[in-house]
């Protein structure tokens, strides 16, 4: 013989489902969301400063090696004058 189904039981076990999931969306799905979401914003955040970080460091070390050019450049002429000097 197949075991009846209660439709009172089913109802009741419908509601506490219910009322458990309403309880964890609002004790804890909803604040880990939240916190995943502003975790997310966070690090965005940081990925940006650091690219922008990046781009100036690249700058920066162009801008020295440019003077570090000049610089080499300068020393030349001054010891090709002094070598042309000794050389009179």
């Amino acid at each position: 013989m197949l075991p009846s189904i209660n439709i009172y039981l089913l109802v009741i076990q419908g509601v506490i489902f219910l009322i458990v999931l309403w309880f964890l969306n609002r004790n804890l799905f909803r604040p880990l969301l939240t916190i995943l979401h502003e975790r997310d914003e966070r690090t965005e955040g940081f990925l940006q400063k650091s690219s922008e970080m990046g781009e100036k460091a690249k700058e920066t070390f162009a801008e020295y090696e440019e003077k570090l050019r000049q610089a080499r450049k300068e020393t030349l002429g001054i010891k090709k004058k002094y070598i042309l000097e000794g050389a009179e």
